[in-house]
């Protein structure tokens, strides 16, 4: 006896079989497919990460090249100002650097002006029998070392048409903001008695130097 099988339901159950597979495969595509687009996207961006840091050191070491060319042109400026300084300035091994100064003390205009009369104080004239004309002149040298700004000599005659001094003196000058100035003798010479100073150590420290450049402010006095 021949059956007749109906294979509708067996083909219908391959082709069901086959689109599950086909649509198995076409998510796993798709998933594959996302993965690879995120990858490259990320390459993407981390290329342009890579760029933009290289463009930035670039930049940056452009900027230091510049400016470290800038410091050194500053360097180098201020070097050969130094330099120029430096050849322009004394050794301090040489001589003190001096500029003198002659002062005439016109004693006359002096006395004529203390005997001009002054509305706030009435004192008596000065009688030409009492006054003693004196002519003193000043020689100033500057000095501007340690705590010393200037060397003075003075020399003081009888009257204008003598030719020796009848006394010598030699003095410093300290430096200071007060309004008196203090000061230190260096020689004394009257009467041919000739007195020089005898440096201690508490002198020098208040005069800021050595004594060998005390000695030469002495040498430098010339009297």
């Amino acid at each position: 006896m021949i059956s007749t099988i109906d294979n509708r339901l067996v083909d219908s159950y391959i082709d069901q079989q086959i689109k599950y597979k086909n649509e198995a495969m076409r998510k796993k595509e798709l998933a594959n497919d996302r993965t690879h687009i995120a990858n490259r996207a990320l390459i993407i961006v981390a290329l342009g990460i890579a760029i933009g840091l290289a463009l930035y050191l670039a930049l940056s070491g452009v900027g230091n090249a510049q400016s470290f060319e800038q410091t050194k042109k500053n360097i180098n400026t201020t070097t050969t100002s130094i330099q120029d300084q430096t050849t322009e300035s004394v050794d301090s091994s040489s001589e003190i650097q001096e500029t003198s100064e002659d002062e005439l003390i016109d004693v006359d205009s002096l006395i004529n002006e203390s005997n001009k009369p002054n509305a706030t104080n009435n004192l008596a004239p000065v009688s030409e029998e009492n006054v003693v004309r004196n002519y003193v002149i000043f020689d100033r040298h500057e000095i501007n070392e340690g705590n010393v700004s200037s060397l003075w000599v003075g020399r003081k005659y009888i009257d204008e048409n003598t030719a020796e001094p009848e006394h010598l003196w030699c003095y410093i000058d300290f430096k200071g903001n007060s309004a008196i100035k203090e000061d230190l003798t260096l020689v004394n010479v009257i009467n041919n008695d000739r007195q020089v100073v005898n440096f201690t150590s508490d002198l020098l420290r208040k005069m800021g130097m050595s004594s060998k450049r005390a000695n030469q402010l002495v040498k430098k006095c010339g009297i």
